[in-house]
């Protein structure tokens, strides 16, 4: 009985080296290839980089993969433009507050609201394609 358990150990320890040989290949593959987001930026090979820089790692990507980064990127570039411009309407409505004209203002302000949700909505909109396209271009870097 006591021979049978030392087949058994020596069976998985054989077993377990042959493994951590597949896992050390997977796992530098892993850290030199995969990206990980952090918005506005990217992490590749333990180096941060711009999120517009992320356009040239889908080159050898299928096509479909790169229009849903580019339909991604433009909707939250487009989401952030509309926020700054809801902000920007923000501001100016609080200056006209303080003079005589009030109702343009008051106008200002409520303009400003639905547009500053148009723009969240379409950012995270676009943020959730990047992260749909940079999943799937992990998935198909380690599938490889």
């Amino acid at each position: 009985m006591r021979y049978f358990f030392l087949l058994i150990f020596i069976h998985f320890q054989t077993h377990s080296i042959g493994q951590t040989k597949v896992d050390t290949v997977v796992f530098k593959k892993y850290s030199k290839e995969v990206i990980l987001l952090s918005f506005p930026n990217y992490i590749k090979n333990n180096a941060r980089f711009q999120l517009r820089d992320l356009q040239n790692e889908f080159n050898d990507q299928p096509s479909d993969i790169k229009l849903l980064f580019s339909n991604g990127y433009r909707n939250y570039k487009n989401g952030f433009t509309l926020q700054i411009v809801a902000s920007s309407i923000m501001l100016a409505s609080i200056a006209v507050l303080s003079k005589e004209n009030r109702n343009v203002g008051y106008w200002g302000m409520i303009i400003s609201v639905p547009i500053n949700i148009i723009g969240v909505k379409l950012s995270i909109k676009g943020k959730r394609k990047i992260e749909s396209a940079v999943w799937l271009r992990n998935r198909n870097i380690l599938s490889y």
